[in-house]
């Protein structure tokens, strides 16, 4: 038995036969840059549940790993005053989320299950091909579409009671159907990208105990290939979460749930940063070693930090009267909510142990301990005076948003001298109202950072990267389906369109060789990272000129778009 197992060995038997009843789980790797990650699914993250081994390796190749298991965890309250909850942890107990959309009872069955358990993995370049050969066979005859592709969920099946959209696609003649045989394709995010859908609602909820909330899930896990960048080691995850009942849940919490391990569990921290909207594992010793995580190694020296940052939440309710996202400024327009509670919890049943009944799941959420006592700054968190939000914030919390005092003491693991060990620890967005029929937009990255002077140089690294996250991030359209955003979506090559550029490498102006055919060809010039970095029009003719003399020095990619389709060129300013 792995060290994640919390029972006896009757009552892991007993777990056994729970699981034995449930649909196998679809698994497979995103394996597109340095972080390898897991993705089950039911929407477990990270741990493959057929031998229990961790999958999230960092850098890749290397056997060592930062994150045991994650998962996505739900509550709120109906209208009678029942609390719903959909959480899970290690499915030692059984399951809360299920393979598949939410359909009719009568659909749930072993058929159901068995087809629902998989996941769909695609890589861009897939799509790229794909699109080649559409526009022009003769020149491709041996392809052959890959399976992904022909198989995509796109559309659910309205006999059984699910929506009529689920997996996102390009629909060319816009007629709400996907059919790849008329060239339309998968519309992914990243260079590669893993798709799941699962729901609360197939049984009941083994896990946290709670009622069902009907809630309906698309997973989407992506990463960028982008060697020296940041990015490389850098995994997103999106979730669009579909309220499918006819109930208003109020009081709502959304978390991340995770099991931080940097290589060892046995001798971890956790903290939080309020101003970046993160929490994070880093190592309580200067080196890591001793314990690993099944199926992964020890760092050693100056071991990494780990971070899962809140990119975006779920938007908060109108005239609460809360900064939910910590701008400075209340009730704004479509403000939405950033990490807005912290804890972590012990591998121990303890009033700071593992939660073991619904309300102790939602509890955690709100930062409120399992006997009903509140978090409080300093110490340990339990049993002092300020009630807090926010678990170790160190001093990320200058305006004192998780405890209305100011100023406050720096409180971390380090400050507090704590004997590091095994931590898991869930960050959490709310409260607000889930109403019936609404899907809520998430958006996290799991940032890794490895320094070269100790544990508290990777989180000092660490917090770096969220400010290129933040940048990188926020200009990208939420939950949007662009065929032409690079950052989200595989582009609609055109293969008979080529670009020249010249003089290349450029230092000041870069002249464009490409014959504008219609009106309004736009090009967009974005950086490595895919970020834009600058837009414009294309002037008649054959050639035009661009002004790149305030672009610092770099590789970048200029992309042509005329008619819904786009050619690229790469070119570097000096």
């Amino acid at each position: 038995m792995n060290k994640k197992l919390l029972f006896s060995i009757a009552a892991v038997a007993a777990v056994f036969q729970i699981l034995s009843a449930q649909s196998v789980l679809g698994y497979s790797v995103l394996d597109i840059n340095q972080a390898h990650a897991g993705v089950n699914s039911n929407g477990a993250l990270f741990t493959n549940y057929t031998t229990y081994n961790s999958q999230f390796e960092v850098p890749a190749g290397s056997g060592k790993g930062t994150i045991y298991a994650d998962a996505l965890w739900i509550g709120g309250y109906d209208s009678s005053g029942v609390l719903h909850m959909g959480a899970q942890t290690y499915s030692q107990i059984g399951n809360d989320f299920f393979g598949g959309p939410v359909s009719n009872a009568s659909a749930y069955n072993t058929t159901f299950d068995n087809t629902w358990a998989q996941v769909w993995k695609i890589n861009k370049s897939q799509i790229d091909s794909f699109v080649n050969w559409y526009a022009n066979p003769s020149l491709y005859p041996n392809y052959s579409v890959p399976a992904v592709i022909t198989t995509w969920p796109g559309n659910g099946d309205s006999n059984q009671g699910q929506a009529a959209v689920l997996a996102p696609y390009i629909d060319l003649n816009a007629n709400g159907l996907y059919e790849p045989l008329l060239g339309e394709y998968p519309c992914i995010k990243g260079d590669q990208m893993i798709f799941a859908i699962y729901n609360d609602d197939r049984d009941v909820h083994t896990e946290s105990g709670g009622q069902k909330m009907k809630a309906e899930i698309h997973m989407t896990v992506y990463g960028f290939s982008r060697p020296g960048n940041w990015l490389d080691s850098t995994v997103f995850v999106n979730y669009r979460v579909y309220n499918r009942s006819q109930e208003d849940y109020s009081d709502v919490f959304v978390a991340k749930w995770a099991d931080l391990d940097i290589g060892s569990f046995s001798d971890d921290y956790v903290g939080s940063d309020v101003t970046s909207g993160l929490f994070y594992g880093y190592n309580g010793t200067a080196n890591d070693g001793g314990n690993p995580s099944p199926g992964q190694g020890t760092y050693g020296a100056n071991p990494p930090a780990q971070a899962i940052m809140f990119l975006r939440g779920p938007l908060a309710d109108n005239g609460d009267g809360i900064d939910n996202d910590y701008d400075g400024s209340t009730d704004e327009p479509a403000e939405y909510c950033r990490v807005n509670r912290f804890m972590y919890y012990g591998n121990n049943p303890s009033p700071t142990g593992n939660p073991t009944n619904v309300l102790e799941f939602y509890n955690y959420m709100n930062s409120i301990w399992r006997d009903g006592s509140p978090l409080t700054y300093g110490g340990n968190g339990y049993g002092g005076v300020t009630p807090a939000h926010f678990m170790f914030p160190s001093n990320s919390d200058p305006l004192g948003f998780g405890t209305n005092m100011q100023p406050q003491s720096p409180w971390s693991e380090v400050t507090n001298n704590n004997v590091a060990s095994d931590r898991r620890g869930l960050g959490a967005s709310g409260p607000f109202t889930f109403e019936a029929g609404e899907m809520l937009c998430l958006d996290y990255a799991y940032l890794y950072a490895r320094g070269s002077n100790g544990p508290i140089s990777s989180v000092t690294r660490l917090q770096s990267l969220a400010d290129s996250a933040r940048n990188w991030y926020d200009p990208i359209p939420p939950c949007a389906c662009n065929a032409v955003n690079p950052n989200s979506v595989s582009e609609v090559v055109n293969p008979a369109r080529s670009i020249s550029l010249y003089p290349n490498p450029a230092t000041a102006v870069m002249f464009v060789n490409y014959e504008v055919k219609a009106a309004n060809a736009s090009w967009t010039i974005t950086d490595i990272t895919g970020r834009t970095v600058d837009t414009g029009l294309m002037a008649a003719g054959n050639s035009s000129a661009i002004d790149i003399s305030t672009l610092p020095a770099g590789i970048y990619t200029l992309r042509i778009v005329e008619s819904g389709q786009v050619s690229s060129a790469r070119f570097t300013k000096q």
